[in-house]
């Protein structure tokens, strides 16, 4: 199972390549490339990846606001 801070780590980089312009697609084909994989094992969709970054995005910020 991925870890917490494993996931935060690659939320941060995902945010950091879509303000840089890439697209969810670029950013699996990255990643794929690399090797990296899901915590499942599969191969990385843009579609996931940006749906995953965005869930993780509104939890980081939801726990901000919180004080968290």
């Amino acid at each position: 199972n991925e870890s917490s801070a494993t996931k935060d780590a690659l939320m941060m980089e995902v945010g950091k390549l879509l303000n840089e312009g890439l697209t969810g697609a670029d950013i699996a084909r990255q990643l794929n490339a690399s090797g990296q994989r899901t915590a499942n094992g599969a191969a990385f969709t843009g579609q996931n990846i940006l749906r995953d970054y965005r869930a993780w995005a509104k939890k980081t910020a939801d726990e901000v606001n919180r004080g968290n």
